[in-house]
């Protein structure tokens, strides 16, 4: 018996297990645009062409967020004292260009904290925009959020979305080709069907469907050696 025939039949059940715990789970990247962030705000009086000072990362919290700042050409002591008689509190100092800060939240950060979501990262897009990527128990949730941002005058527009998988586990595009080619015999010896018989069914191309096998067979092979101790994460 082959290592893909073997690791399938122990494997593919689990994990198909798995995927129905964590396929209503979403992985959404959502734009608004805000005119409240004291940090923007400040940056932008200080820089208006955004070449000097940008905004990198901000970590929103319902009354206050956490900024990095990075620094490409001023002076960071300028910035700081500008940022301080803002309001802005400078939590850390990353080396001489980049700085870490607490300020009071704007409408968009705050909003999000209060929603039923996990907050990953936001990223400015401009002086008015910004981008957060949001974890989200499925799409009634999404759509809570998506209303919440309206009502709000944060004019929301979903950049991405996918299904969020952990890293290592299984799509539900690479279940899916699994199980399909478990049930047609592919594992079997000998072989009952061919990768271009089954692409021809799914309607795919069969360079298309390899690649799907072959990155779930990884991720299996993986999990296996790494379980058994032979494999170190």
């Amino acid at each position: 018996m082959s290592i893909g025939v073997y690791l399938c039949i122990s494997e593919i059940n689990r994990y198909a297990g798995m995927q129905i715990v964590s396929s209503s789970l979403l992985d959404v990247w959502i734009r608004v645009t805000r005119r409240d962030c004291d940090v923007t705000n400040t940056i932008t009086g200080i820089d208006p062409s955004g070449g000097n000072i940008r905004m990198l990362r901000t970590s929103p919290g319902r009354t206050m967020s956490s900024h990095m700042i990075r620094i490409y050409n001023g002076d960071p002591e300028e910035l700081r004292a500008m940022l301080i008689r803002k309001g802005v509190k400078i939590v850390r100092i990353l080396g001489n260009n980049t700085l870490w800060v607490r300020s009071r939240s704007c409408s968009a950060c705050s909003l999000l904290s209060r929603e039923d979501c996990v907050v990953i990262e936001g990223i400015p897009v401009s002086s008015t925009e910004i981008s957060y990527r949001l974890l989200v128990p499925g799409l009634g949730a999404l759509r809570d959020i998506i209303r919440s941002l309206a009502d709000a005058g944060l004019q929301p527009v979903v950049v991405r979305r996918a299904e969020h998988t952990e890293p290592g586990e299984l799509t539900p595009r690479q279940l899916e080709v699994l199980l399909f080619a478990y049930k047609k015999g592919y594992f079997d010896t000998p072989r009952k069907t061919s990768l271009a018989e089954m692409a021809r069914i799914m309607g795919i191309r069969t360079t298309s469907l390899r690649d799907i096998v072959r990155r779930a067979l990884k991720k299996i092979v993986r999990k296996y050696l790494t379980d058994m101790g032979i494999l170190q994460e």
